[in-house]
């Protein structure tokens, strides 16, 4: 602790998602946690309910908990967002989000790549009839 306090270090991130009951967060909330645990990191995990005054709220109050650095994770990225990421004092990297000046750093996968492997892959098999399921697009 007073090692923290002198270096202003906390070994402390904060991630914000918008919904804990969605298995594709819940997954990536895991991950996170395994990769801070992997060096010597906490994080804080909160819920933001899809709410954006909850985003803001707790984001806020993850500054005032004076954590390393945010992941956060939302379903739409605002201007008001960006203008809120950039006052920080701490590092905010955007997970499995957009912004779309790209004003904030990203962590996120090539969907169309995605989408084009696993279809290749089916053709290859043999399958002539490939069918889509998804969820909402906005998630």
């Amino acid at each position: 602790v007073a090692r923290g306090l002198a270096s202003k270090k906390t070994t402390t991130v904060g991630v914000i998602i918008p919904d804990i009951s969605n298995t594709f967060y819940a997954e990536l909330a895991r991950g996170i946690e395994d990769i801070a645990t992997m060096y010597k990191y906490n994080i804080i995990l909160s819920n933001s309910d899809q709410n954006k005054e909850k985003e803001f709220h707790l984001l806020n109050t993850m500054l005032g908990k004076q954590v390393d650095g945010i992941v956060f994770m939302g379903e739409d990225i605002t201007d008001t967002h960006i203008e809120e990421f950039k006052k920080s004092p701490v590092p905010i990297v955007l997970a499995a989000s957009f912004d779309e000046q790209n004003e904030t750093p990203s962590v996120n996968i090539d969907y169309t790549q995605a989408a084009y492997d696993a279809m290749k892959h089916f053709i290859e098999q043999g399958h002539t009839r490939i069918g889509f399921v998804s969820g909402p697009f906005i998630n």
